[in-house]
């Protein structure tokens, strides 16, 4: 040990080169260590490994780890190094099936050990039944190497799928068939080459005999497919050299065939087959076109070329900072994919290591197979980048330059947009970060906002001479067309050449050759015209009822990328285009029924004809009251539809206007098409043939003719009845749907339908002359087995079925217990039986819920009844409080009272609480002292004028008290008008500080009672002044001696008579106003009407409770009695805490007591009971409120948990409940 560690210390060692490269894999060692390994280790050789004698190598490997000190995650990379032959390329293997993500030593030893440790056994268990000619370590390295370099294991040829040995040879593999494994039927004598680009003279072609009979074994496969609908047995089979199908079968799939030079087919038995016919999908000079091009095909290797003028550039706006996004977490299995993507993409060189300041996160996206596929996130970096706006192409404007050809190639680039390079310089602006590392784009990446615009550009410019003669492009999807297979050919070698030339790479699998039906950008095209793609379609067809705007508006927007190919779309999609407004998505049947005719539509569009620009152009329109429509034909076929709902003011205008609506609007959607040309306008208008010759005398014409000008065009008039096609663009209703919408509305409806044509005789006998002579009822049609009259579905006589479609269209919640008139517009939309608007009318009149939950929209109830007038001043008053005022001097609360003749008032402040003694008081000190005691005092039901003690005070002193019906506040409009009057006063002087009201209020009663009065044609005052309080007695004349006295009193007295002739004539002219708009209802003793609680309002300060949803009426209930011509007394339960007398306006006749469901009146609708009140303060806490701080406190109300309590100011709880402090 001691000559060791001299010869580790020597100075004069020399290094070798194994030192060098194990060095620097030397972990971290302690000081004592450091001193004695610093020098000398590099001197002791490590030991290397061809895959022999694993177990000695291993152990030296332990011994050098020990006496470096080797760290442990440097052990796999340092013993890596020394591998040699199979064990090499072994680990190369092991590390890319790890993705390059480096095990513990300890595994590591474990898994080196199974692969070259004495004893091996292989998991193949056919490999131990191969007749060896070597070691079983030969085969295994020569396997080793074959996996390395992808070869044949019998032919040492690349293997890839569909590979043909080298050297033929015949298999025949004997195998027991189970019993109940059934046999595909063959034709062992014949068989049909599918094969595409297959040389028939030159090689000699193979069939397995698992093929030829249609057993499974263990390379082959049996599936269950189809083709045009039929079903189909399908073998998957390796061992074949070709795709063979079985003659009859071929031709009952209608298959092509062509005769060809005999093909001999080696069968597995031994025996040889004739093939006389083959399926020729792709022509020969295709074929030899493709093989000429065969390096289109490859994969592209390292990067594109430079391309200047055309590598990407990312210009960012002024100001814009490099930014660094944070990386998205992932889980570990994520993180290896990530990782595997990330290294692949450096091998092809697409990307670099980078230090760029700039990065943004990845994410993994799950390709259709099940591969990922890795995309940056480049939202922030498209935000700061200067958008280009080169123009991307039209759809509708590629279909249009088909016109004329019958042969078509379809062509796809693999990965287009990573064969354009980034201009040099702006790579560093694509980095992106991973959990590994700052990785910068050399290619062009997906997801920046130029990139299509910049791949388009450059498709352009190298296809530009050819672009719109055979060639049209869609970023990568590239699209040959011609009229004859000898053009094709040329075209598709000229694109071939840009190709090649330009080294972009096709990807085979995707693209299409000389057919004569290919599907591009999800239309499908032929020569005879463009159809939408059947995949496209049954997406939408299966699309479920939209549940909001977002998938309402998915919805729409795949289905309006087919609308040239609908009829009537607009008009069709008008009620769930509505339905996009704001706060306007609500469901209805009217979105249902267009919901499922549009998919119905979708479903059944027709082939549109290719446009051709050398052939004139037909245009015909039409108009109706709902719609305008359009079709574009040329050789009567169309070319493309149009049509537009028209809104209120449109359909307001005349059939002459709405008919050059249709021509002006179709005119400039079509433009393209029609401009520059002379084209023909079909319609059914016969005043539009003369438009160009008659005068512009309105401006409607003269704005719309102006947007013809420039167009050359004449008019030909064309009768409606053969106009069919615009004409139902304009017209189309949903009758034929109506069967599938009724089968959604309820299972066997239309069943019962049909069912009451059988049990009703008169239609009954109707169908049957319907069947035998179709004009024998003009009115009724029988169609497809439905009767129907005027396109409306007809009922027979069976009262339970119209009931169940009533229920339908008025309960449902699409019907939403729609009126009378919208009702009976949606039933007959759809239906038709004699008698319907009255079956209708009794429905809904009788509908329990409408009655229960709907206003009452005729004129208000009960002519007006005016009080009587008083015979004198002050006899007669009516009083009430004005609550909710800011406090004032301690006064929250003015008390009214008015003198119905004179309409003097006395206004009187009150200060919460307040009692029925506290207002008697102020009645004695401000008003009794000045007038006396009235005979009658009219007021509301306020509780203060309910109580007992006020009942009796006033009762004691010969006072009739009387009370204004519930609910019914107008019943006392003399003192709410004096309410409002002050309100006005009090708001207008005191709205800069409403706390000084009080102030206000005796200037505020000077000022009412001097004012002029048009009811009496004078002031209060001088009305009340004028005569002696408290009685006034009349004047006698010459009752008086002296001549001024009874001159004076029969004046007065005059002036008294005048004035009660003034407030008749104003009480007179008052009714006859107000009963305008008043009708005159009445009830009987005994009927049964809802009663309307109005307003039911909850007076505590937090607002618990939602009135807006509450039924509007309540009841039913009794009449037990009329209270005079507007008033009636009701049967309310016991425990009902309102008075029972009402005025008409509340009450509504209930129409079928029977069916209708009593719904109670409230607990307590009394104002006073409704109170929550407050039983504790739970916790306090200091608020900005305003400019100032306020304490706010979270109570509890009593009968209600702590859990429910809520922060309320306690400025505004004392305020609201004024004792309430005294026992918190």
């Amino acid at each position: 040990m001691e000559e060791i560690r001299k010869l580790m210390v020597s100075p004069h060692s020399e290094e070798s080169d194994s030192s060098h490269q194990h060095k620097s894999f030397n972990g971290p060692r302690n000081d004592s260590q450091q001193q004695l390994y610093a020098i000398g280790i590099s001197k002791v050789d490590f030991p290397k490994c061809d895959g022999k004698k694993m177990k000695e190598w291993l152990y030296k490997c332990d011994q050098f780890f020990a006496l470096d000190a080797t760290h442990e995650d440097a052990k796999v990379r340092l013993a890596s190094i020394h591998l040699e032959g199979p064990s090499l390329q072994w680990h190369v293997n092991y590390m890319k099936a790890k993705y390059n993500v480096y095990p513990t030593w300890t595994d590591y030893v474990v898994d080196v050990t199974q692969r070259f440790g004495e004893v091996f056994e292989d998991p193949l268990a056919e490999l131990i039944q191969v007749k060896q000619t070597g070691s079983v370590q030969e085969y295994i390295d020569a396997f080793e190497l074959a996996y390395t370099q992808g070869l044949c294991m019998y032919c040492d040829e690349p293997f890839t799928p569909g590979h043909q040995f080298k050297h033929k040879r015949t298999q025949v593999i004997v195998m027991e068939l189970d019993d109940d494994e059934s046999i595909l039927e063959s034709n062992e004598e014949t068989a049909v080459n599918c094969s595409v680009g297959v040389d028939t003279q030159s090689e000699e072609m193979q069939l397995s005999l698992h093929a030829l009979t249609g057993l499974p074994s263990y390379q082959t496969m049996k599936i269950c497919g189809s083709h045009n609908q039929k079903t189909l047995q399908i073998l998957l089979d390796s061992g074949s050299t070709h795709n063979f199908l079985d003659l009859e079968v071929a031709k009952k799939l209608g298959c092509k065939l062509e005769p060809v030079p005999p093909m001999i087919v080696t069968a597995g038995g031994g025996n040889k087959l004739h093939a006389p016919f083959s399926d020729v999908t792709i022509p020969a000079e295709i074929k030899q076109l493709l093989h000429l091009y065969a390096d289109l095909f490859e994969n592209p290797q390292g990067l594109p070329p430079p391309r200047p003028g055309f590598d990407h550039k990312l210009p960012l706006k002024e100001g814009t900072t490099p930014f660094n996004i944070r990386p998205y977490r992932y889980a570990s299995i994520q993180k290896d994919i990530v990782d595997g993507l990330v290294e692949e993409m450096l091998e092809k060189g697409w990307i670099q290591h980078s230090n760029s300041p700039f990065a943004s996160p990845v994410v993994l996206v799950r390709k259709k197979g099940g591969k990922w596929r890795l995309c940056v996130d480049y939202r922030r970096l498209n935000q700061a980048t200067i958008k280009d706006k080169f123009p991307i192409p039209l759809i509708e404007d590629l279909m249009d330059e088909l016109g004329g050809s019958v042969i078509y190639s379809k062509l796809d680039l693999q990965s287009g947009y990573h064969q354009m390079r980034m201009a040099a310089g702006e790579e560093y602006k694509t980095t992106f970060k991973t959990h590994a590392g700052h990785f910068e784009y050399l290619v062009m990446p997906f997801g920046l906002t130029n990139a299509p615009a910049s791949f388009q550009s450059l498709m352009n410019i190298l296809f530009q001479q050819y672009l719109r003669k055979f060639v049209i492009i869609f970023f990568d999807d590239i699209l040959i067309y011609s009229s004859s297979l000898e053009d094709h050919v040329l075209h598709l070698d000229k694109v071939f050449q840009i190709l090649r030339e330009h080294k972009l790479f096709l990807r085979k699998e995707k693209c299409c050759f000389a057919t004569s039906r290919v599907e591009y950008l999800g239309h499908v095209i032929t020569k005879e015209g463009v159809s939408t793609d059947p995949n496209k379609i049954q997406v939408v067809s299966s699309w479920p009822l939209p549940s909001s705007v977002k998938q309402l508006r998915g919805f729409l927007g795949l289905a309006g990328y087919y609308r040239r190919f609908v009829k009537d779309f607009g008009k069709i999609a008008k009620p769930l285009n509505d339905m996009l407004k704001k706060y306007a998505f609500h469901w209805s049947i009217e979105a249902t029924q267009a919901f499922t005719e549009l998919k119905h539509a979708l479903t059944s569009t027709p082939v549109l004809a290719l446009p051709n620009f050398n052939q004139p152009f037909i245009l015909e329109t039409n108009a109706s009251g709902k719609g305008i429509g359009a079709v574009l034909m040329q050789n009567k076929h169309p070319i493309a539809y149009i049509s537009k709902a028209l809104g209120p003011k449109q359909q307001a205008m005349s059939v002459y206007e709405r008919e050059l609506l249709a021509i002006v609007y179709a005119i400039q959607k079509w433009s393209t098409y029609l401009a520059y040309r002379h084209f023909i306008i079909k319609t059914d208008q016969k005043s539009i043939k003369f438009m160009l010759e008659q005068r512009l005398n309105t401006p409607f014409q003269q704005v719309w003719m102006a947007k013809l000008m420039g167009y050359d065009f004449e008019i030909h008039y064309k009768e409606g009845v053969n106009n069919n096609v615009a004409d139902a663009l304009s017209r189309r209703t949903g009758a034929e749907l109506l069967p599938l919408l009724l089968n959604n509305a309820q299972e066997d409806l239309l069943e019962r339908i049909k069912e009451s044509w059988s049990n009703d005789v008169v239609l009954h006998n109707s169908i049957q002359e319907l069947q035998a002579d179709a004009k024998s009822h003009p009115k009724f049609t029988w169609c497809r087995g439905e009767l129907r009259r005027k396109g409306k579905l007809v009922i027979g006589a069976d009262p339970t079925l119209k009931q169940i479609i009533l229920n339908w269209l008025h309960d449902s919640p699409s019907g939403g217990h729609s009126g009378r008139d919208v009702t009976a517009a949606r039933v007959k939309s759809l239906f038709f039986w004699k008698g319907v608007n009255k079956d209708i009318q009794h429905y809904v009149r009788n509908c329990d819920v409408c009655q229960r939950c709907k206003p009452d929209l005729s004129a208000s109830p009960g002519l007006l009844q005016p009080l009587p007038i008083p015979k004198l001043v002050w006899d007669a008053i009516s009083m009430d409080f004005i609550e909710g005022l800011p406090t004032s001097s301690k006064k929250q609360v003015i008390f009214v009272v008015v003198d119905r003749l004179s309409k003097y008032a006395h206004f009187m402040a009150l200060a919460h609480p307040y009692t029925a003694l506290d207002v008697a008081q102020q009645f004695l000190d401000n008003v009794f002292k000045l007038h006396g005691m009235p005979s009658t005092i009219t007021s509301d039901r306020d509780p203060i004028f309910l109580s007992k003690v006020w009942n009796e005070l006033f009762q004691l002193q010969g006072v009739a008290l009387n009370k204004s019906t519930a609910y019914h506040p107008q019943s006392d409009g003399q003192t709410e008008v004096v309410n409002k009057c002050l309100e006005t006063y009090l708001r207008c002087m005191c709205a800069d500080k409403p706390s000084s009201w009080s102030q206000w209020l005796s200037l505020a009663e000077w000022w009412y009672n001097t004012n002029y009065h048009t009811s009496i044609h004078s002031t209060p005052f001088e009305v009340v002044y004028g005569q002696p309080p408290p009685i006034h007695l009349p004047y006698l004349p010459e009752e008086a001696t002296a001549a001024v006295v009874d001159r004076s009193l029969s004046a007065r007295d005059a002036a008294i008579q005048l004035l009660k002739f003034h407030l008749l004539r104003a009480q007179n002219k008052m009714t006859q106003q107000v009963n305008k708009h008043r009708s005159d209802k009445t009830f009987s003793i005994g009927d049964m009407v809802y009663l309307k609680l109005q307003p039911y309002r909850q007076s505590t300060i937090r607002k618990s409770q939602f009135h807006k949803l509450v039924p509007k009426f309540y009841g039913p209930f009794k009449i037990l009695d009329s209270i005079g011509q507007v008033a009636y007394q009701l049967e309310l339960p016991p425990n009902a805490a309102i008075h029972n007398v009402f005025h008409v306006s509340q009450l509504k006749l209930c129409f079928n007591p029977q069916i209708a469901t009593t719904y109670p009146l409230p607990n307590d609708p009394l104002n006073t009971s409704s109170i929550k009140e407050p039983e504790a303060i739970l916790e306090r806490k200091m608020v900005k409120r305003g400019n100032s701080a306020a304490t706010k406190v979270l109570v509890q109300w009593k009968g209600e948990p702590s859990t429910q309590a809520i922060w309320e100011f306690y400025y505004d709880l004392l305020k609201k409940f004024p004792n309430f402090h005294s026992h918190t």
